[in-house]
């Protein structure tokens, strides 16, 4: 009677500690490589599973997770200047079964291959670039080296999801200087430039604002002196532009110009020059 109870008992005792061996629970984001007697049979996805109690064994995981790999290279540039490239890459396993089992058999140390890989694909796009050209196609030559890691992290099971060149530095400290030097040479050209234009602007508007000054001193003489010759109106013009001039001269001692004498005798000469130059111009039109 004993017997017939202790041994369903046993066996049932032996059919739970079975069941609780086989269980096994994959966490999310994660695979499960299932193997039995040393060859893969599955990767197991999240969840609750089962596996044969003792013919097979949980041989490792692998996570689904995008993962950062960032790495500085060193290379040399088609103008021949040694160049630092720090490279941030982020990729991730490829959920599918041939690639799951690349990613878990191929690879034999998956950081140190995958950074070889980065080495050689950076030596190879690198070259192809003046170092300036690296600063100012940054985005392509990153799109570049994205293509051409492409490939060889599929052969290993991963896709990558992004690449970026955080930064671009000279090995040799004297290029970095020299570079410094040609910005601060660059940024005073462009100084010297933009002043420039804005005296060249000035100088067309004050011309401007004196041109039209004049016209209405023309103006204003041929209304008030309907009867007066053109000729003594022109002069009388020239006369006070002279005056005037004659009165920055004074005040301002850093003019250089050289200007006729201010003396009565002087006018009156300088206004019959004015008159005749006038009337000698108007007779070669004639």
């Amino acid at each position: 009677m004993i017997s017939g109870i202790v041994v369903p008992a046993i066996l049932i005792v032996l059919a739970i500690i079975l069941l609780l061996m086989s269980a096994f629970i994959v966490e999310q984001q994660e695979i499960f490589i299932i193997e039995r007697w040393g060859k893969f049979v599955r990767a197991s996805r999240p969840g609750l599973r089962f596996r044969w109690p003792i013919l097979d064994r949980i041989a490792g995981r692998l996570s689904l997770r995008v993962t950062p790999l960032i790495e500085p290279v060193t290379s040399i540039s088609k103008d021949k200047t040694g160049v630092q490239v720090d490279l941030a890459i982020q990729y991730r396993l490829i959920d599918d079964a041939k690639d799951i089992y690349n990613a878990f058999y191929v690879l034999a140390e998956r950081d140190k291959q995958l950074k070889q890989a980065l080495y050689d694909a950076v030596r190879s796009v690198v070259p192809e670039h003046d170092f300036d050209d690296l600063f100012l196609k940054k985005d392509e030559v990153a799109q570049a080296l994205s293509v051409r890691l492409g490939p060889k992290f599929k052969e290993y099971g991963f896709e990558i999801v992004d690449t970026n060149i955080t930064g671009i530095d000279p090995t040799d400290p004297r290029v970095l200087e020299a570079m410094a030097k040609i910005n601060i040479a660059n940024r005073q050209a462009a100084i010297a430039q933009a002043e420039g234009e804005a005296k060249r602007i000035r100088m067309k508007m004050e011309g401007e604002g004196m041109g039209d000054q004049r016209l209405a001193i023309l103006e204003k003489y041929k209304k008030e002196m309907p009867d007066a010759n053109p000729l003594d109106i022109m002069v009388a013009v020239l006369m006070t532009q002279y005056f005037e001039t004659m009165q920055r001269m004074a005040e301002s001692g850093k003019l250089a110009t050289v200007f006729l004498p201010g003396s009565p005798e002087g006018v009156v000469d300088l206004m019959g020059q004015i008159r005749g130059a006038i009337m000698s111009a108007e007779a070669g039109k004639a």
